[in-house]
């Protein structure tokens, strides 16, 4: 006589799960704004104050210990970042400072505490891979991922971790693809978008 087995069978289903709608990463209300312009003569000036090229790596790191961040504005932008712009930008990402590009002289379009929604810019976002070895191992996790960008060629400088996973493969895994994201040339008006992500698996019972 032969017996009949029924076996239950348990089936992981990874999930990589991007909370949206990520956004531009906002100043604090109570962050010190800092206001750098850049009139059509190609002088800078900080809150009025006239600054040379050379105090720029000085200015942003005083800016930087005070927790502040920037906003820009350039007259008679074409699009393109010319050389002193290059160089903020460059500054701003040694010293970690968010900097927010203005539309206006007077830079009342800059708000304080308000993000906007950045996938209406995107180009290219790869989503991050569950890699096979976390899987098997039942790791999950959610982080939060902060990308630095360039906002007038759209591409991604560097990621940096604002709340770990808590398993490294999980964020090696999200800065990796983070790092390939694109977004829409002179799409955006800040160097700052933040993602969060959350690395999950799910049971499925199936008897057979």
């Amino acid at each position: 006589m032969c017996n009949s087995h029924r076996r239950l069978q348990i089936t992981s289903i990874a999930i990589v799960a991007i909370s949206l709608p990520f956004a531009t990463v906002a100043p604090a209300e109570s962050s010190r704004t800092f206001e750098i312009a850049q009139p059509r003569n190609g002088y800078l000036t900080v809150d009025g104050i006239a600054i040379t090229m050379a105090d720029v790596d000085a200015t942003f790191r005083d800016i930087a210990k005070q927790h502040g961040y920037v906003a820009y504005y350039r007259e008679a932008s074409d699009g393109s970042p010319d050389a002193n712009t290059t160089e903020i930008l460059r500054a701003g990402e040694k010293f970690n400072v968010a900097i927010e590009l203005a539309r206006k002289p007077d830079f009342s379009d800059i708000k304080p505490g308000k993000s906007e929604p950045a996938k209406a810019v995107m180009v290219t976002a790869p989503r991050p891979k569950y890699p096979s070895s976390a899987r098997k191992k039942g790791l999950t996790g959610a982080g939060v991922f902060v990308l630095h960008l360039d906002p007038y060629s759209g591409i991604v400088k560097s990621v940096h971790t604002e709340k770990s996973t808590g398993v490294a493969l999980l964020d090696h895994s999200a800065i990796t693809a983070f790092q390939r994201w694109r977004f829409k040339p002179n799409g955006m008006w800040t160097t700052r978008v933040k993602i969060p992500i959350t690395f999950t698996q799910t049971g499925a019972a199936n008897s057979r």
